[in-house]
Order: structure tokens, then C-alpha cells, then sequence
């Protein structure tokens, strides 16, 4: 079978999700960008590509990454160490936190926050 096949798969919709960063992902984003850059040049634009590929799989099936707690998945930035923790509120996946993925504290702070509707 191929990925995605199977009887534990979650079925893939047409319509794409809306994906929407709080304030603090976004400011996350930011920071983890300015660290891996300092660290070595490009790393930090590498880093901002597996975000946006990240963010591309979740507005096409945003059930496909593990439900960590409650509600809450997680995307790992696989090279970086890093999660992208979001939660599912009807056709928008809000972003609440970018930190290391064994972080549950800040992640759960984060994610377990009331989802604003636009």
C-alpha cells in the first residue's frame, strides 16, 4: 500500500484549511529563525522552508501529524528539533507554539488557550 493507504489512515478532504499563527508562533518563528541563522548561514532560511512545507500538509490534511494531548497535534521539525503544536477549530488550524518538541508546558499553555474565531 502506499502512504496515506490503509485502515488507521484519516481521510484527506477537498476543501483546504485555513492556517493561522498567533501572535506568539509567529514571534516563535522568529526567534528560532535568528538562532539557527546565528548558528550557521542558511540554516535559518532552511528551517523557515520546513515551516512552510509543514504549513502547505496541513491546509491539505491537517489530521496527518499525532495528536499529542487533548486536542493538540504536533508537526516535529524533524532536522531542527522542533515542534509546530497546533490545535483544529472547523476549517482553521491555529498555530500556537514553535518550541522543542519534548517542551509540553509551553505547548500545552499555548495550545490549550480559547481559539478566537476571525
Amino acid at each position: 500500500m502506499g502512504r496515506g493507504e490503509g485502515a488507521d489512515s484519516v481521510p484527506q478532504t477537498d476543501a483546504l484549511s485555513r492556517v493561522h499563527f498567533t501572535e506568539a508562533a509567529e514571534a516563535d518563528i522568529q526567534q528560532a529563525f535568528e538562532y539557527f541563522e546565528a548558528r550557521s548561514a542558511g540554516s535559518g532560511a532552511e528551517f523557515m522552508e520546513r515551516v512552510e512545507e509543514i504549513t502547505t500538509r496541513l491546509q491539505t490534511n491537517p489530521h496527518q501529524y499525532q495528536t499529542v494531548f487533548s486536542d493538540v497535534h504536533r508537526a516535529d521539525i524533524r532536522k531542527f528539533r522542533m515542534g509546530l503544536w497546533y490545535r483544529i477549530a472547523g476549517n482553521t488550524v491555529v498555530i500556537a507554539c514553535i518550541s522543542h518538541r519534548r517542551d509540553l508546558s509551553l505547548a500545552r499553555r499555548r495550545a490549550m488557550r480559547p481559539v478566537e474565531p476571525d
